[in-house]
C-alpha cells in the first residue's frame, strides 16, 4: 500500500509490529466504516489554510 505519505519522523515508526494483518476485504471495509463513524460530526474545511 502506497497511499500514505512517508512519516515526518521515521524514528517513531514501529517497524517490529507492522505488516500484513491478513484481513479480508470485508474485514478491512468493516474497520474503515467503524473508523468513519468516530468522526463525531467533524468536517474538514478545505477552503481554510
Amino acid at each position: 500500500m502506497d497511499c500514505w505519505p512517508a512519516p515526518e519522523v521515521s524514528e517513531n515508526v514501529n517497524t517490529d509490529k507492522l505488516g500484513n494483518p491478513g484481513l479480508t476485504d470485508e474485514e478491512e471495509d468493516a474497520i474503515v466504516a467503524f473508523m468513519k463513524s468516530l468522526s463525531g460530526g467533524f468536517k474538514v474545511n478545505k477552503k481554510a489554510k
